[in-house]
């Protein structure tokens, strides 16, 4: 399932009180979705790290009162309202920590502690063909959930990307080998995740291009650091934002895809209501593909210019 639809399904799960575990290899932002539907809902949320604890901690530390054992319970549980207890990296917990947890999981209690009513459950983890050191997981904990199989989706990425303020290089360049959204390889050390795109993000927005280009072989790997590199160099010729707008009829339309996705991306980013006109027409154009592609990222970075009749218009004309 694509992101979207493992949120539309989760929600859908704590909606119901129906405990939810979502699969998914190391870096596809599996706890990113979990913690949007949270926020989404307006849920606090407790993130456990199932793989750090132990059955102790699960449990509480005993205590002797009146000649009789008391479990105390663990500060990090909820004592009331409503929230989402989210336990991250489950399969890779202990035997024993998973059968402490298939008592809160199945009964919402666990020694002297009761879940509060407002509290739903939530699992995430890594599947075993991963390599993620995963160990057994135990059966009867699995058969107490709703079971979702988390997959990257370049559409789902471009979305999250516009929202969040991916550089539009980094989103052009994945428009261009989509392949290299999710590379992943277990035997690999390095390998590049919608995860490892957000580091490069941040990695290119807070160094200078050398420093950058020493680090990212180190986050996505050597090859497609290379080309991303190559890709950066050639889209510094690109025109200019305020090229575009002074005379979107007259600049020139690259043969190149990859210069084509930079560009639009370059617009859609940068693009202000008061240029709406010059704009759509820029964008008009391109060819069908361009176009559709130009009008989800702008509606994906909620830009100015998708408020204005020019867009309406184009919309409308383009739809006919």
């Amino acid at each position: 399932m694509k992101p979207s639809e493992v949120k539309k399904a989760l929600m859908g799960a704590l909606s119901a009180d129906i405990p939810a575990f979502i699969w998914g290899q190391p870096g596809v932002g599996k706890s990113d979705t979990i913690n949007d539907a949270a926020a989404e809902m307006g849920l606090p949320l407790i993130d456990l790290r199932a793989a750090q604890l132990d059955p102790v901690d699960v449990r509480g530390i005993p205590s002797v009162e009146n000649g009789r054992t008391k479990w105390n319970v663990p500060g990090f549980l909820p004592e009331g309202g409503m929230g989402l207890l989210f336990l991250d990296e489950l399969p890779a917990a202990s035997m024993a920590v998973q059968s402490s947890l298939l008592q809160l999981v199945l009964d919402r209690a666990v020694g002297d502690y009761k879940l509060p009513e407002g509290w739903r459950i939530v699992a995430a983890g890594n599947r075993s063909k991963d390599g993620a050191g995963i160990g057994k997981f135990n059966a009867a904990l699995a058969d107490r959930f709703l079971h979702l199989d988390f997959e990257p989706d370049i559409h789902d990425w471009i979305d999250w990307a516009g929202a969040f303020g991916i550089d539009p290089r980094i989103v052009a360049f994945i428009q261009t080998f989509p392949k290299h959204l999710n590379d992943w390889d277990a035997k690999r050390r390095i390998n590049a995740t919608p995860r490892s795109w957000g580091f490069i993000d941040r990695a290119i927005k807070n160094t200078d291009l050398d420093t950058f280009q020493t680090m990212a072989p180190g986050i996505v790997g050597d090859g497609i650091a290379a080309e991303l590199s190559s890709f950066l160099r050639m889209t510094e010729a690109l025109a200019t934002y305020a090229q575009i707008v002074a005379d979107p009829e007259g600049v020139e339309i690259p043969e190149r895809l990859d210069v084509r996705y930079a560009l639009i991306n370059a617009v859609a980013h940068q693009a202000k209501a008061k240029d709406a006109k010059s704009v759509m027409i820029f964008i008009g154009r391109m060819p069908a593909d361009f176009q559709r592609a130009a009008l989800q990222l702008l509606h994906a970075r909620q830009s100015p210019v998708c408020e204005t009749p020019a867009y309406s218009v184009f919309v409308s004309s383009s739809q006919k």
